[in-house]
């Protein structure tokens, strides 16, 4: 860009988007200088384009055609009406967009909860547990096939009685295969990493205390909204 379209952009076309935007449709999290910052890309774009091809353009032109894009719902980044997080979109009627706090009523339990923890899942990382199968293939590979037996029979929580149909050991075989597959475990993951893994059997995901810590803070909130009159009687 020349210095003469950056001095039209600055003094010319600048201020005419500047008003312009405190009246544009706001979408989402759109404001007033957002949207100002916006037609001055979208307005600095059209000069460079102009100044490539060579032709000459008026300031006001710029401006207009920069604060048309911005009302039907383009932006700097425009990625298409298609696209369900465009302004675009929205203001076509074709997205909305909804905060994951808002509250909804549970069908199973009929209480209000945030539509982030209606779909959430409870389930564990995935990639954790990539990982942990990957793990246990490589100790798989070291032993035979009945440590794979009893493996999977003790990941299914088999009893006793199923594991000696499988493996077809007796009690005192299985205990000493069983003692056998300890050491080895200590051995292949060592003792760290077993403690670890007996640490968070069962435990909720982290994310799901952060969910509790802000109910419990909006509880206190609640239950502490309030301030006393002159007269010592409560005031909400």
């Amino acid at each position: 860009m020349t210095p003469h379209a950056g001095w039209m952009l600055l003094e010319e076309i600048a201020p005419r988007l500047k008003v312009a935007s405190r009246y544009l449709p706001k979408v989402g999290a759109d404001d007033a200088e957002e949207l100002y910052q916006d037609g001055l890309a979208i307005a600095a774009r059209m000069l460079d384009s102009a100044e490539r091809h060579g032709k000459e353009v008026a300031p006001s032109s710029v401006a207009y055609y920069a604060t048309r894009q911005l009302l039907t719902g383009r932006r700097s980044t425009y990625a298409g009406r298609a696209d369900v997080l465009s302004p675009a979109a929205q203001l076509d009627g074709r997205s909305r967009l909804t905060s994951v706090d808002l509250e909804i009523n549970d069908p199973e339990t009929g209480e209000a909860i945030p539509i982030g923890e209606a779909l959430a899942c409870n389930d564990e990382d995935p990639s954790h547990a990539a990982a942990r199968n990957l793990d246990w293939e490589a100790f798989l590979l070291t032993g035979d096939a009945m440590t794979g037996l009893m493996v999977g029979a003790f990941a299914r929580g088999d009893t006793m009685r199923d594991l000696k149909g499988v493996t077809g050991l007796s009690d005192s075989g299985i205990s000493a295969r069983k003692r056998q597959m300890s050491g080895r475990l200590l051995e292949h993951f060592g003792a760290d990493s077993l403690d670890a893994c007996l640490a968070d059997a069962g435990r909720d995901p982290a994310w799901m205390a952060d969910v509790v810590a802000q109910r419990e803070t909006d509880a206190c909130r609640n239950e502490l909204g309030f301030s006393f009159c002159g007269g010592g009687s409560p005031e909400f």
